[in-house]
């Protein structure tokens, strides 16, 4: 019968009580910990992202929509009727089509009760 306590020769030498075979363990070990706290961090990471990203998707849902209102609002206050009437009844402005300017149109800047008053002047009815 073999004893246990007797290996072979090249094993006897060997120092089984510490060094790499001691160590390779725990270094494993802590390997596999940090790479399942590395997951761990990672998939935080990841839902963070995922959060942000959504808030700004939606964010930028509401902008282009505010930026859609703004240019119709834009296209009504600039529409050429609009500016037409603006400046007819409350800056006193006149748009007239004369013939012999061969379909240019002026714009007369004086307002309607100064021009009444140079035409009495000049004797020439408005």
């Amino acid at each position: 019968m073999m004893r246990w306590n007797r290996l072979p020769k090249p094993a006897r030498q060997f120092d089984w009580s510490g060094g790499l075979f001691l160590w390779l363990p725990v270094f494993l070990l802590l390997v596999a910990l940090g790479l399942a706290l590395s997951g761990v961090w990672l998939q935080h990471q990841v839902r963070h992202l995922e959060t942000r990203y959504s808030q700004d998707l939606k964010m930028h849902q509401q902008l282009k929509a505010e930026w859609g209102k703004l240019m119709l609002e834009q296209s009504h206050l600039t529409a050429r009727a609009r500016v037409r009437q603006i400046a007819e009844q409350k800056l006193h402005l006149r748009l007239e089509k004369n013939p012999q300017l061969h379909n240019f149109q002026s714009i007369d800047l004086l307002p309607k009760q100064h021009k009444a008053l140079q035409s009495q002047k000049s004797g020439t009815l408005p």
